[in-house]
């Protein structure tokens, strides 16, 4: 009777954690490495609230930093199948050179003179974003997972001559990415993935500007989770 009774917890237990592994709410906090590329399309004409101000020629030379965000989500699992909603706010200090802007006037305002040329950068900042993600339990404390998400990043493009220039960027992109999970307690878990995001439309005020290559970042991440 007891071996009976111990092989069929043997059989149900595994059955069990398969089928309630973390379900519910549950929030992360985390940070990595980004590292982000853009390219804006040469000009003979930069202009900067309305005024033509020189010219541009494009660069595209990646360039990373820390990355940070906390995200809150809520998440099921069906025998060994995972499905998870989330949102979540992100921060990058990546900083590229993305254009080499030649001044045709001198403006004390800007600290730029006539004939110099100066850096345009971009700047991701902050971004507010959500996903789906579909993932598959390898082992009842192991998690892995593929994401789809959406994202606008309040960035900045800048110009970098003797004062900075902020130049107000929207970047709205797609956000494919993969990680894996791993519980640590009854509450926490330990994170880490790669997520790749591509700009799929910009939008920016007081300056003609256009990328000729839109932004794209590498983002790779760890963390902590907590289960509500």
């Amino acid at each position: 009777m007891k071996k009976g009774l111990l092989f069929s917890f043997t059989l149900v237990s595994p059955l069990t954690l398969f089928g309630s592994w973390n379900e519910g709410y549950y929030i992360n906090v985390g940070g990595g490495y980004s590292s982000a590329q853009a390219q804006l399309k040469d000009s003979t004409t930069v202009q900067l609230s309305g005024q033509n101000y020189g010219s541009l020629t494009n660069r595209n030379k990646s360039k990373g930093s820390y990355a940070a965000g906390v995200t809150g989500g809520h998440r099921n699992t069906f025998g060994r199948k995972h499905f998870s909603t989330e949102l979540g706010v992100t921060y990058s200090n990546a900083n590229p050179n993305i254009g080499t802007f030649t001044a045709n006037v001198t403006n004390a305002g800007l600290g730029i003179t006539n004939g110099q040329s100066y850096s345009f950068h971009y700047k991701p900042r902050f971004g507010i974003a959500g996903a789906i993600r579909f993932g598959y339990l390898f082992m009842p404390e192991l998690l892995g997972y593929l994401k789809f998400g959406l994202e606008y990043n309040f960035g900045q493009v800048t110009l970098k001559a003797d004062k900075v220039t902020k130049i107000n960027t929207g970047v709205t992109q797609i956000v494919p990415g993969i990680g894996i999970e791993s519980v640590l307690s009854e509450k926490l878990y330990w994170q880490a993935g790669a997520d790749y995001k591509i700009g799929i439309k910009t939008s920016s005020k007081n300056s003609n500007l256009s990328f000729k290559k839109r932004p794209q970042e590498l983002v790779t991440k760890a963390g902590i989770g907590y289960h509500l």
